[in-house]
C-alpha cells in the first residue's frame, strides 16, 4: 500500500465473545482486557483505532453489568476516535450459510450496533435506531468468499478485512487494497507476519520486532483484541509500546477508512475461499478451515453434520407477523419480547433468535482438538455442550417432533463423541 504522504497504520480489533461463554471467564476478559483498552485509547489523542464489536459482546457487557463500557464506546465513536466495522450478530462462519442466513446476521448486527451505540430517535424524534459511518465489514474468522464479497458489496460497505490468503498466489506477498471485478467495495488485506507476531507475542516490549514493524509503509494490523491483556497478560503494555515505537518512528494510528481513502486498489479477478487460520498450502488442497473442519476429526465431522442439517431445516424462514410497532426493541432480549402483543410473532421473534445465536464457529473451534504453539490443545467440553444447548433451545420450541428427531439424534451423537474425546484428554 504505497501513499506519498506520512506512513500510517491502520490497527483492526476484534473484540467478541461467544454467549456460551463462561461467566467467569467473561468477566476476567473484560477486568484483564476490554476496560483497560477502552482507558488507554480514551488516555491517547493521537491514537484512532477500528474496532469490531458485534451484538454478541455488547448484549453480554449489559447482561452483566458493563452499560458503562459502551456509553464509554460511544463517547469515542461520536468522538472519531474509534471506528466501527459491520460484522455477523453471532459470529458464525458466514461462507457456510445460506443466504438468507447471511443478510439476518448482518442486518441484526448492524440493529444491535444501533441500539447500543447509535441512537434510538429518527431525526424528527420518532422511534428508530440509527447509526452513522458503518463502513467496513469484519468477517468472522475472516471467512470470506466470492459470493459474500457481492453481497456486502450489494449492502452498500465500502470495504471488508481479509488474510493475504484470499488472494491468489503471484499476486501479493504482503497486504494490500484490491478490488474484485466490477464491484466497488474494497477488499482491505492485512499484514499478516506482523498481526500474527503481535497476536501471538507473550511480553510487553516490541523492541525485538522493530525491523519487522518499520519494513512497511501504509499497513492494516489486524488480530484479537483480547491479546491484549487476556491472551498475553502483558499485552496492554505491548499496545503502549507498539504505539510509542510507531509514533516515534513517525508512524501515525488512523482508521482503516482513513488508512485506504485515498489508495488505488489493485484489480483482481478472483479470491480465493478462506479465513485467517488458512495457509497457502491449505487453501490449494482445499483446507480453508483449518481450525474448524479438521481432517480426520470425527467429532467435526458430527458437528458439521448436525449444523448442516439444522441449518436446511429452517433455510428460508420468514417472520410471522410484522414489528413495524417495535422499532427500537432489542429482540435478543427475551425478557422484553413480552411487550408484544401478538404471541405468534412474539414465539417468532424469539425462535429467529435462538436459531441464529446457535451458529457460533465457536463450537467447531473447541472441537478442534488443535495444540497451538504455547502447548494448550483446543478442547473444550462445556463450550461444546452449550452449544449443542442452543440447538436444543430451538427445537424445543417445536411442536412436530417427528421433523427434528434425526437433529436430536445428531445432537446426541455429538454429545457422545465430546464425552468419549473429554475421557481420553482428562
Amino acid at each position: 500500500m504505497k501513499n506519498e504522504i506520512s506512513p500510517k497504520i491502520g490497527l483492526l480489533l476484534h473484540l467478541y465473545q461467544p454467549l456460551t461463554q463462561d461467566p467467569g471467564v467473561f468477566h476476567d476478559i473484560t477486568s484483564a482486557s476490554y476496560l483497560p483498552l477502552l482507558k488507554f485509547i480514551k488516555n491517547r489523542k493521537d491514537f484512532k483505532v477500528t474496532l469490531n464489536v458485534p451484538l454478541s459482546l455488547l448484549q453480554q457487557m449489559e447482561k452483566y453489568g458493563y452499560l458503562s463500557w459502551v456509553d464509554q464506546l460511544r463517547e469515542l465513536v461520536d468522538a472519531g476516535r474509534v471506528e466501527l466495522t459491520g460484522s455477523a450478530a453471532y459470529h458464525p462462519l458466514l461462507t457456510k450459510l445460506p443466504l438468507s442466513f447471511i443478510e439476518k446476521q448482518i442486518i441484526l448486527n448492524e440493529y444491535g450496533l444501533g441500539y447500543y451505540v447509535g441512537r434510538r430517535a429518527g431525526f424528527e424524534g420518532e422511534p428508530s435506531v440509527m447509526l452513522k459511518n458503518l463502513n467496513g465489514f469484519f468477517p468472522p474468522e475472516m471467512a470470506v468468499n466470492e459470493e459474500l464479497v457481492s453481497l456486502l458489496d450489494e449492502l452498500g460497505y465500502k470495504w471488508v478485512v481479509m488474510d493475504e490468503c484470499a488472494i491468489p498466489g503471484g499476486l501479493v506477498k504482503k497486504g494490500g487494497l484490491y478490488k474484485l471485478g466490477d464491484s466497488m467495495i474494497k477488499l482491505a488485506v492485512r499484514e499478516r507476519e506482523i498481526s500474527n507476531v503481535l497476536s501471538f507475542k507473550r511480553n510487553g516490549s516490541v523492541e525485538d520486532i522493530m525491523h519487522l514493524l518499520l519494513s512497511r509503509d501504509n499497513y492494516i494490523v489486524a488480530l484479537d483484541g483480547e491479546t491484549f491483556g487476556h491472551h498475553n497478560r502483558d499485552g496492554m503494555y505491548l499496545l503502549e509500546s507498539f504505539v510509542d515505537a510507531m509514533h516515534n518512528a513517525g508512524r501515525e494510528f488512523v482508521t482503516v477508512s482513513e488508512l485506504i481513502e485515498h489508495v488505488s486498489p489493485t484489480d483482481i479477478e478472483h479470491i480465493n475461499e478462506s479465513t485467517w487460520a488458512a495457509v497457502e498450502e491449505g487453501i490449494e488442497n482445499g483446507d480453508a478451515y483449518p481450525m474448524w473442519h479438521r481432517k480426520n476429526n470425527e467429532l467435526q465431522k458430527k458437528m458439521w453434520d448436525l449444523y448442516k442439517d439444522f441449518i436446511s431445516l429452517y433455510d428460508g424462514r420468514e417472520f410471522a407477523g410484522s414489528t413495524d410497532d417495535y422499532e427500537t426493541l432489542p429482540i435478543w432480549n427475551e425478557d422484553k419480547l413480552s411487550v408484544i402483543d401478538d404471541p405468534t410473532l412474539r414465539e417468532s421473534l424469539k425462535k429467529d433468535m435462538y436459531i441464529s445465536q446457535a451458529l457460533s464457529s465457536d463450537q467447531f473451534w473447541w472441537a478442534s482438538n488443535k495444540e497451538m504453539p504455547d502447548g494448550k490443545v483446543l478442547f473444550d467440553a462445556g463450550m461444546i455442550k452449550r452449544s449443542m444447548e442452543a440447538y436444543k433451545r430451538v427445537l424445543d420450541l417445536e411442536n412436530d417432533t417427528v421433523k427434528t428427531e434425526s437433529i436430536r439424534q445428531e445432537l446426541e451423537k455429538v454429545l457422545s463423541a465430546v464425552r468419549d474425546m473429554d475421557n481420553r484428554i482428562y
